[in-house]
């Protein structure tokens, strides 16, 4: 066997064998010739990424295309996109008109389709389109770009609210000497644009006036089910090819279903939450869900950490052995890492929302676990935010995060972070005690299981506890008012009312409504049971039912704060970083841009 290479595998470095083998070139592919392959030849590519679209040899013209004679200024081989600016991707033309987000590795760019080559694409002129203009240093962030290309292209469907892929396309670049000189690449996907707004940038708008405690948590609670609702079915779908791995509220877009919009707080929570529409978006940290289970206890660990479980800070900071040795925290980080970035995400919504009111609460307005409950969560939230900073702030200028971890680890980050998600289990659990709506108590107790690192409940398990997913009617209209139907299936039905509900707050106490979920085995990569390679041990999963009650916490073998952390490679996307201490390097992205 050859030895070990750095390689990025779908966004991470690890050291694996570089295994090749000969796949045909898609012919949605717009891929320009190189002068130099990035692999051993231009058809050759990495096993473990599912259908890396392809590799051709003809050559795309800067000024010739399918439409005849350019009719605007057109962006030259590999500079980067600019307004005003025209690019052909698999026969389509765009014109870009503006930038929609940017990273260090990435640009995300508004435009508008000038023509279409035919397919089966259904593109009108002028129809909004995105996209992303990923740089690529290396073969290994090639790899990633092109794994997430490929993965876009074989998530289709309507119920699915992610972007709809159009296309993608590969250009020659110059590595600029900062960055080590020599050759690059730039991949550029084109997709549908999903409509809304980031979600954090919505939790950030003022609440409605007169909005008082009690209508502040029917409100929050309310989207807070529409989120599971809409995205749990899409993630779950997602999760039998890949792991998202940076589920948080700045990459999921919100807006208006009835006229793709931004969200208007309307005067009824009920109504709000109707017209609520969802969309998942940045696949640039996903990893391969049926190639993860031999490749993490080396991956690097992704996302945003305000968004993590106790095992992710686990992974980062002691690696895939002390990870390993802890049952519960390797089950969560091997197979429910999106379950944990939803449940936090949904959390955020509803303890946002409601804290947005909190000048108004008076002394009745929430009391007893209701209060404690948010007040937990204000305080995590400042403690995760902190860290999130100083980690982002390493990685952006390059230093060494080294000291870093020695700090942090003298704070307990591991403990504190277990310590944390325990008591706001314990308080979503304690509050479901205290709601009389049934919608609510069973909120509440899916997100405890959905954060719980002891639980075995999966996406589909917490959709069905919650009502079930968004039926097909709605998730069409949704697709009819982002302008997604000529490529998501034709139009939908129209838009069906949802019917009325009674009040869903109430101050007296109430029980947990009786109902026992169906047991399903937990099933990982289509294997149950044991996952083992050589010289490595593994724990093996659970194939019991999830279930509601408080679980018993889960005993420390030892302190973290009395060891020193073995940092992991991290994956916080889209800016640089060193690990000098230990000595195992590699370039991380951090992820959230």
């Amino acid at each position: 066997m050859p030895p070990p290479v750095a390689m990025q595998v779908m966004g991470s470095y690890t050291p694996a064998p570089l295994v090749c083998a000969v796949v045909a070139a898609p012919p949605s592919a717009t891929v320009c010739h190189f002068d130099q392959p990035p692999l051993a030849s231009p058809h050759q590519l990495p096993l473990g990424s599912p259908h890396l679209p392809g590799w051709s040899t003809p050559s795309c013209s800067p000024t010739t295309t399918a439409f005849g004679p350019q009719t605007a200024a057109e962006v030259k081989e590999g500079e980067r996109l600019a307004a005003g600016l025209e690019v052909v991707i698999a026969a389509n033309r765009y014109r870009c008109s503006a930038v929609l987000g940017r990273g260090s590795f990435s640009e995300v760019w508004g435009g508008e389709t000038v023509s279409a080559g035919g397919g089966a694409t259904g593109l009108k002129h002028g129809q909004e389109i995105a996209i992303k203009d990923i740089c690529c240093n290396s073969r290994a962030e090639l790899q990633q770009a092109l794994f997430e290309a490929g993965l876009l292209e074989r998530l289709r469907g309507p119920e699915l609210r992610i972007p709809a892929y159009l296309g993608h396309r590969v250009d020659k670049r110059q590595v600029p000497p900062q960055n080590g000189g020599g050759s690059g690449y730039r991949v550029r996907v084109a997709m549908t644009r999903a409509p809304g707004e980031p979600l954090d940038n919505f939790l950030k708008r003022p609440p409605p006036a007169g909005q008082d405690g009690p209508n502040a948590v029917r409100r929050g609670c309310a989207l807070a089910t529409q989120l599971l609702r809409q995205l749990g079915p899409t993630l779950e779908r997602v999760s039998k090819q890949a792991w998202h791995r940076d589920v948080n509220s700045h990459n999921v877009l919100l807006s208006d279903a009835l006229d793709g919009g931004k969200l208007v707080h309307c005067g009824d929570p009920d109504e709000t939450a109707r017209r609520a529409s969802f969309w998942l978006i940045d696949f640039g940290l996903a990893v391969d869900s049926n190639t993860w289970q031999k490749q993490w206890h080396y991956a690097d660990v992704a996302g945003d950490c305000r968004y993590w479980g106790p095992s992710s800070f686990l992974m980062s900071f002691y690696g895939a052995e002390d990870t390993a040795s802890r049952k519960d925290f390797c089950n969560q980080y091997r197979c429910r890492l999106d379950a944990v970035g939803l449940g936090l995400t949904a959390m955020e919504v509803l303890c946002s929302t409601v804290l947005a009111t909190s000048q108004s609460w008076g002394e009745d307005s929430l009391r007893g676990s209701w209060r404690k409950l948010f007040m937990a969560w204000e305080k995590y939230r400042e403690e995760v935010t902190r860290w999130h900073t100083q980690i982002y702030h390493i990685f952006a200028s390059g230093a060494d995060v080294g000291p870093l971890y020695r700090q942090l680890a003298q704070e307990r980050v591991v403990d504190r972070v277990t310590e944390h998600h325990a008591r706001l289990r314990s308080l979503l659990r304690a509050c479901v005690q205290r709601a009389e709506d049934s919608r609510i108590q069973r909120l509440l107790a899916t997100l405890a299981e959905l954060i719980d690192e002891k639980s075995s409940m999966g996406l589909a398990e917490a959709v069905e506890a919650i009502g079930g997913p968004e039926d097909r009617a709605s998730a069409q209209a949704a697709a009819v008012s982002a302008g997604l139907t000529n490529v998501m299936g034709g139009p939908p039905p129209a838009m069906v009312a949802a019917p009325q509900h009674p009040q869903p707050w109430g101050n007296a106490g109430g029980s947990v409504p009786s109902y026992t979920p169906v047991a399903v085995p937990m099933v990982v990569a289509g294997t149950a049971g044991a996952v083992s390679m050589p010289g490595q041990q593994y724990v093996e999963v659970p194939a019991s039912p999830w279930h509601l009650q408080m679980a018993a916490p889960l005993p420390s073998k030892e302190s973290m704060s009395a060891r020193q952390p073995s940092p992991m490679p991290w994956a916080f996307g889209g800016n640089t970083g060193k690990i000098k201490d230990p000595p195992r390097t590699a370039r991380p992205r951090y992820g959230g841009s």
